[in-house]
């Protein structure tokens, strides 16, 4: 084991939702618990996962552009 702390998350419509965590022993911390659902486009790991797809995925699942949830968010 690498003693990073990990997550188990999957794509559950337009959200990611966590499944698993490991804390690891060094001291960088994720904040996702088990069971948290965010918007896969403003989590690294959504992004990861929506990287994945078609680019024509996410207008087909939700008919429009993702939102911001900050008017920094690009």
């Amino acid at each position: 084991m690498s003693r990073e702390a990990a997550r188990l998350a999957l794509l559950d419509g337009t959200d990611v939702l966590y499944l698993a965590r490991y804390e690891g022993t060094n001291p960088i911390r994720l904040t996702a618990n088990i069971g948290d659902r965010f918007p896969a486009h403003v989590t690294a790991t959504g992004k990861a996962v929506l990287s994945t797809l078609p680019d024509a995925w996410w207008r087909t699942a939700t008919g429009a552009r993702p939102s911001c949830r900050s008017p920094r968010a690009p």
